[in-house]
Parts: C-alpha cells; sequence; structure tokens
C-alpha cells in the first residue's frame, strides 16, 4: 500500500525564538544540560528539526515514532506517509518532540540507545553506550501525559530478551493511561523484515 509521502511541521507553527537558527539553539541546549559535547548531541537535535520543517497536512494527526533503526525510521516514513509524521531516533530526541508538538498517536520502540541529557554523567553515559536501554517504557508514560495513545513495539525475540518475554503477559491488553489508550505490543514485521508501523497504528486506534 502506497502511504505517499510523510508531513511534516511548519515553521510558523514553533516558538517564536526557534524561528532563527533552531537547531544551533536546541544543540546549545543539550550540551549545556548535560555538560558533555558529543557528536551524537548535534545528530539529535538536527534530526528533531529536520522533521519539523515543512508543510503541514491540515486535519490529519500527528502521529510520532520513536525507533534508532534507520530501517525502521524509513519504513515509519514510506508507511505512514498519509499523517503528519514526526520520526525521532532516541530518547531525549523524542522528549524534545512531545514539548513541541501535541501527538494524537506515539509507537515507539522499546530499547533506545543511552540518552546524553539529564543526570547521567560522562563516566555513566561511557558505561552505557552499546547497550540497549528501555526507555520506550518511560515514554510510554510520557506521551500519555502529553494526551497521545501510545504503544511501545518491540521486534526482540522473546525468548532472548527478558522486557520483550515479559510483554506476553500484555501484548493483548489494553491499558488506559491519563484517559490514553496504552499497549505493549510485539511487533508485526514486513516482507521486507521492517516493522510494520501501520498494523500497530491500527490497533491503537482501533
Amino acid at each position: 500500500m502506497d502511504y505517499g509521502q510523510p508531513a511534516e511541521t511548519s515553521l510558523p507553527d514553533l516558538p517564536n525564538f526557534v524561528k532563527v537558527d533552531i537547531s544551533d539553539c536546541l544543540v546549545e541546549l543539550l550540551r549545556i544540560s548535560s555538560g558533555i559535547k558529543l557528536e551524537e548531541e548535534t545528530e539529535v537535535a538536527i534530526s528533531v528539526v529536520e522533521s519539523a520543517v515543512s508543510a503541514e497536512k491540515p486535519g490529519l494527526p500527528w502521529i510520532l515514532v520513536v525507533d534508532d533503526k534507520p530501517e525502521n525510521q524509513q519504513a515509519a516514513k514510506n508507511q505512514l506517509g498519509n499523517f503528519n509524521l514526526v520520526v525521532a531516533e532516541g530518547f531525549d530526541q523524542a522528549r524534545l518532540a512531545l514539548r513541541e508538538r501535541q501527538f494524537a498517536y506515539a509507537l515507539l520502540d522499546l530499547h533506545l540507545p543511552v540518552a546524553t541529557d539529564g543526570a547521567l554523567g560522562e563516566a555513566g553515559i561511557a558505561k552505557h553506550i552499546g547497550l540497549d536501554i528501555p526507555y520506550g517504557l518511560f515514554l510510554l508514560l510520557e506521551a500519555c501525559q502529553h494526551g497521545a495513545h501510545a504503544a511501545v513495539v518491540t521486534d526482540l525475540n522473546h525468548h532472548q530478551d527478558p522486557f520483550s518475554a515479559a510483554f506476553d503477559y500484555y501484548a493483548n491488553e489494553a491499558m488506559i493511561i491519563n484517559g490514553k489508550k496504552a499497549l505493549l505490543l510485539h511487533a508485526q514485521l514486513t516482507t521486507g523484515g521492517v516493522k510494520d508501523w501501520c498494523w500497530a497504528l491500527d490497533r491503537l486506534m482501533n
């Protein structure tokens, strides 16, 4: 099914102070808050900006997709192009997006790379580089708090990952958090081996 190209936020909807050099502002904020100058921070901030500069599709819901795998990010853009879409690749980036935009739905990967924002120090970040952190569970709560129906969608093998195995107990049950639908889902995959985001969105919508 062809869902067209993803639509993204329009610049006039952003706060006035970020209309000039927004990427520089976000990069600097990340650096100040963490005290660490990592190139990864620049990529995170600029990626948020790039997903928020084109024309909005009026009347269509906003969807946030969070996944650190490029193939799943591209799949979201290909599959959900009929909606207004923001694709984030990490925890820090997703939290920025949730503060900038009111989303109707959020589709979240379970495990994401270690975040560089917040209280975690340089040594703590270095210790966890390359490890999978279950940030998706926290983003589920935050997305619902911000008024979105949300689902954590994992493609990890439940025979190999303990968090994925725990999803077995909740995969068929919808929870209500802050009046919003919340799901823990084992991902369906397309024939190309990427996440079927349309299937996950349908589970949230129905």
